[in-house]
């Protein structure tokens, strides 16, 4: 079935030409609109959908990392303070045996 829209003109300097009408195939099987319109709906919250979960990955990842990098610091700086720790008690230990050597000689 053809539907008949406008009529095309070409207009050059002062004529003008008919060309005919605009015809439209109207066809009656395929999908109708309310059909394209629900694929449209479903597809679009699908995309949605999965950008969210997406975003939710990225931001737990981004998360993760930080946590990370705060324990990594962290236990850098514990072992930061052991090793201050044990190389003064090591002098500690090394004034103490030479008060011994003195006090002994």
């Amino acid at each position: 079935m053809w539907v008949k829209l406008y009529c095309m003109q070409v207009r050059v300097a002062n004529m003008t030409f008919d060309l005919g009408y605009l015809e439209y195939e109207q066809s009656s099987g395929g999908l109708s609109l309310i059909y394209i319109i629900i694929i449209v709906v479903i597809v679009g919250t699908l995309c949605l959908v999965v950008a969210i979960v997406v975003f939710a990955v990225i931001c737990h990842v981004v998360r993760s990392k930080r946590r990370v990098a705060r324990e990594y610091r962290r236990a850098l700086k514990q072992l930061t303070d052991l090793e201050t720790s044990v190389r003064e008690q090591c002098k500690q230990g090394e004034e103490v045996k030479e008060r011994r050597e003195m006090l002994t000689s």
